[in-house]
């Protein structure tokens, strides 16, 4: 089981004012209590890695008061989370979650949040930082999201490659790519899988391809980014299959030409 580290912010909510002309007066009381009430946001990391596994914070965010909240996650419900990363040799990188170019489509930052319940959102450190020495990390994290609350930090650690607990991630990030409880978890796990850049991770991204579990565009974009000879092989392969996997394999292959990788 990973243990996690915790940090959390509240963010002080004012309910809107109009609320008030909804309710008797013998309900004021109830509405006067809730008008401070908070949003509390918490965020999750894993304090230990090994290095090349995917290094994900999941952000929290619980609406603690009796009435519906609306935040803003940003781009992708990324957007609006503006993150600082100290590596273990010192130097610290900047990065705002925003559109690269790459292509597929963004989920919208609109989120509602019911009373007394939360939601939460997924980021994959990998995705915006080269999380490629071994060593303590400290990530701060802003929200941005139009409500005011604390910059956060937490910290993590990473160890050496270890070969073993590569496979052990990859086997439990394919299992819910291909048995996930929902389509949030398997693609959640898509993505932390495509971000393995370790050769072992390529027979996981291919048995992915084989299962036609709907990540097709996610998987051989893993595959590009580690682009060893069995990688490529993959996408040779891959470029045979009919329909968008075919085409998509084959601008994958194109692009690791043009980049003189291949």
């Amino acid at each position: 089981m990973w243990h996690l580290a915790l940090v959390e912010r509240k963010i002080a909510v004012q309910l809107p004012v109009q609320l008030i002309g909804t309710f008797m007066v013998g309900a004021l009381p109830v509405i006067a209590g809730a008008m401070q009430g908070e949003i509390k946001v918490t965020y999750r990391v894993e304090p230990i890695m090994t290095l090349h596994e995917p290094v994900t914070v999941t952000a929290v965010l619980s609406n603690t008061t009796h009435t519906k909240m609306q935040v803003d996650l940003g781009w992708n419900r990324e957007g609006s989370f503006a993150m600082k990363l100290a590596k273990p040799d010192g130097t610290t990188l900047a990065v705002t979650p925003h559109e690269t170019g790459v292509g597929g489509f963004a989920l919208t930052g609109e989120a509602a949040i019911a009373p007394e319940t939360q939601t939460t959102q997924l980021i994959i450190l990998n995705k915006w930082f080269e999380i490629d020495q071994v060593g303590k990390y400290e990530l701060t994290v802003s929200f941005k999201g139009g409500l005011r609350v604390d910059d956060a930090t937490v910290a993590f650690s990473v160890q050496r490659r270890d070969e073993h607990a590569l496979r052990q991630r990859c086997d439990v990030l394919l299992d819910d790519i291909v048995n996930g409880s929902s389509t949030e978890r398997q693609l959640d796990a898509a993505h932390m899988l495509s971000y393995v850049r370790d050769p072992i991770a390529v027979d996981y991204l291919a048995r992915a391809l084989d299962a036609h579990a709907g990540v097709d565009v996610i998987m051989i974009t893993g595959l590009e980014r580690i682009a060893t000879d069995t990688a490529v092989a993959v996408l040779e392969r891959a470029r045979m299959s009919p329909g968008e996997t075919g085409v998509l394999a084959q601008a994958a292959l194109d692009r690791l030409r043009s980049r003189r990788r291949i």
